[in-house]
């Protein structure tokens, strides 16, 4: 309602005053446009179990591209706390979560595909050779070290266990392999997406647990899961997006979204 109309359902006043408004005054919609009315509506029931679960309501509304038509004191609220997209949404009765997992076969596909492109570079920069060609030679080299890099990397994310880690408002579930912790939020101090050299981890830092089993030990915390590194760097930062919106959805506070 207030991305809509810049002002809040249910006036102005201090918490109280809010609080008593939203239980026992009828919601102020004036101003929402007639297609999202009635969805707001229904948000703003008091009945708890009347209101659309965040499975429903990306089920019925969809997920936008972009922020580009949000005031711009929001955008950056939004980008924190905007709900995972269906992609990564489980729902089960009444209530949702968000599921991410390692892909080997992504990982074997394009590793397999950018292989093949290193050694297309490598006989046209042999063909560049003999036909004395030296600038297509250096050109086709330079490609194939880097196709032969990202190959490298690729292929060998097949040897890690698969992970996976489950988001919702009860906490965190992070499989590695056969092993497998449940924290819940309050266990939880702070959570981060980390990206190291284009590389995004889930890195937790816990108030006691002790979660070396399942991640390396970074800056005080663990890098519990690696975020999409098996996937071209678009499908990466979309995953590592989706990712923090969840986290910040569930985690409320305890999600720190970085610079």
């Amino acid at each position: 309602v207030f991305a809509a109309t810049g002002a809040g359902p249910f006036g102005d006043g201090d918490a109280a005053t809010l609080l008593y408004r939203a239980v026992h005054a009828q919601p102020n919609l004036d101003g929402v446009p007639d297609g999202i009315r009635a969805i707001a509506a229904r948000c703003l029931d008091p009945r708890p179990e009347l209101r659309p679960t965040p499975a429903t309501l990306l089920a019925e509304v969809g997920t936008p591209e972009t922020t580009d038509w949000l005031p711009d004191s929001l955008r950056t609220v939004v980008a924190a706390h905007r709900p995972p997209t269906l992609a990564y949404t489980v729902a089960s009765g009444n209530t949702s979560s968000a599921v991410f997992r390692t892909s080997r076969f992504s990982a074997l596909m394009w590793g397999s595909l950018t292989a093949l492109g290193a050694l297309v570079c490598a006989a046209l920069s042999g063909g560049a050779s003999k036909a004395g060609d030296g600038g297509a030679q250096l050109l086709f080299f330079i490609a194939f070290v880097v196709l032969g890099i990202a190959a490298i990397r690729l292929l060998w994310t097949l040897t890690r266990p698969r992970s996976f880690v489950e988001v919702s408002n009860t906490g965190l579930v992070i499989g590695r392999g056969a092993r497998q912790r449940e924290l819940g939020w309050p266990q939880i101090a702070r959570v981060r997406v980390v990206a190291e050299k284009h590389r995004p981890w889930l890195v937790i830092w816990p108030h006691e647990a002790d979660i070396s089993d399942i991640g390396a030990e970074h800056h005080g915390g663990f890098r519990v899961f690696p975020v999409g590194h098996e996937r071209p760097r678009r499908a990466r930062t979309r995953e590592a997006r989706e990712l923090g919106a969840a986290l910040g959805w569930y985690g409320g506070s305890r999600y720190d979204p970085g610079s």
